[in-house]
């Protein structure tokens, strides 16, 4: 396990700084980490189950630890300024939808207040559709998208679901609102033990009401 604290002055850092656990404890434990020397304008604190800068598959499934009463001392200030809710008193539940069978990044950014995929009630046929927006969050683009797969946020790799058909075609409906020039992507994969056998693409332009595709699978 580590603790990882990074100081910026100006938008740069100026100091970063690690503190490693290595063996277990079924106590609560006191640690003091020495900072790098200086004055900053904010700060970065991590604290981690698992070293993430140690070699692939260093971290083990099912490691725990528990962190408590985290604060900064100072030279002339003592223990404080606090840190906000340096104790974890304070909770605040995060709620997220997702579209049943479908992956979305909801959940990675919910904690931040953002959902690019959410429900909406102005659909096609039925009662809901979805939506996909692309948002800024914490001063980054993020494309909003539903893959029907698995999708591994740390490698980026999409993991296709079994589907035992060969279809012709792929149809759907859509209203599309891009800003600038901005253009929508509906895609489809199909693959025979790991090797892809067919797929197709399509880029879909800005209309105010429902549209309907189809786009050819191409299977081989």
């Amino acid at each position: 396990a580590m603790v990882f604290v990074i100081k910026f002055l100006t938008g740069n850092i100026v100091g970063m700084d690690f503190y490693n656990i290595y063996t277990s404890q079924t106590t609560w434990t006191a640690f003091t980490m020495p900072l790098t020397a200086g004055p900053q304008d904010s700060v970065f604190i991590g604290l981690l189950s698992s070293n993430p800068f140690a070699s692939p598959g260093f971290a083990k499934p099912g490691t725990t630890i528990m962190f408590d009463n985290i604060y900064l001392n100072h030279s002339t200030l003592g223990a404080g300024p606090s840190l906000p809710n340096y104790s974890f008193e304070t909770w605040t539940p995060v709620d997220v939808d997702n579209p049943d069978g479908w992956t979305t990044l909801n959940n990675y950014f919910a904690s931040v207040g953002g959902a690019p995929v959410t429900e909406t009630s102005d659909a096609n046929t039925g009662l809901s559709a979805a939506r996909i927006e692309t948002l800024t969050i914490n001063g980054d683009t993020i494309p909003g998208f539903v893959f029907y797969a698995d999708f591994d946020i740390n490698g980026g790799d999409v993991i296709p679901i079994p589907y035992n058909a060969s279809p012709v075609d792929l149809n759907g409906s859509y209203k599309y609102a891009p800003i600038g020039g901005d253009q929508a992507f509906v895609s489809v994969e199909f693959y025979n033990s790991g090797s892809i056998v067919g797929g197709n693409n399509i880029m879909l332009n800005s209309t105010g009401t429902y549209q309907t595709f189809t786009m050819p699978t191409n299977i081989s």
